[in-house]
């Protein structure tokens, strides 16, 4: 019988990290809210549950989230998919990322978004997001990166120059 280990401490230490500071994508991983209890979106160890309220900053003219702010979510969600999956903490960088977007996300609105890393290659991971509205029943947004994944550890990374 295998104990399911905690992802929130590498959850907190990759959303934390020093280079992340004043990045957009810092910005969402700080709202975002790691889920790690039992819940019905939940299907399978591989998957993370995040809860998201919405930004007004995000959304457009009709109050709804821009397409650019949902790839973002998708872009974020599944780069902690896959270091939930990658054993060596190494990085990535997108290769391709694309969403359908079926229903809209309003501004206030808490949505969930679920995430897993279908296949962990040596240097390419695939992984899918789908982002749900406040109930969990109505699908908003599904979404599908792959990523490159470079040799070496995000953990011990300097700061770039511009941050120093």
């Amino acid at each position: 019988m295998s104990i399911k280990q905690s992802f929130k401490p590498l959850f907190q230490q990759f959303v934390n990290h020093k280079n992340l500071l004043n990045t957009f994508a810092y910005s969402i991983y700080q709202k975002f809210e790691l889920i790690e209890e039992s819940h019905e979106l939940l299907t399978n160890d591989n998957q993370i549950l995040l809860k998201y309220t919405v930004p007004q900053n995000l959304c457009n003219f009709f109050g709804v989230v821009h397409g650019g702010a949902l790839a973002t979510l998708v872009d974020c969600s599944t780069t902690l998919a896959i270091l939930k999956k990658d054993q060596f903490k190494r990085l990535t960088t997108t290769i391709e990322i694309s969403q359908h977007c079926l229903n809209p996300c309003n501004s206030g609105e808490e949505i969930f978004i679920r995430a897993e890393c279908l296949k962990m290659g040596k240097n390419i991971a695939f992984a899918q997001s789908e982002i749900f509205n406040s109930s969990g029943k109505k699908l908003a947004v599904q979404g599908r990166q792959s990523k490159l994944v470079l040799p070496k550890s995000w953990e011990n990374q300097p700061l770039p120059k511009e941050k120093i």
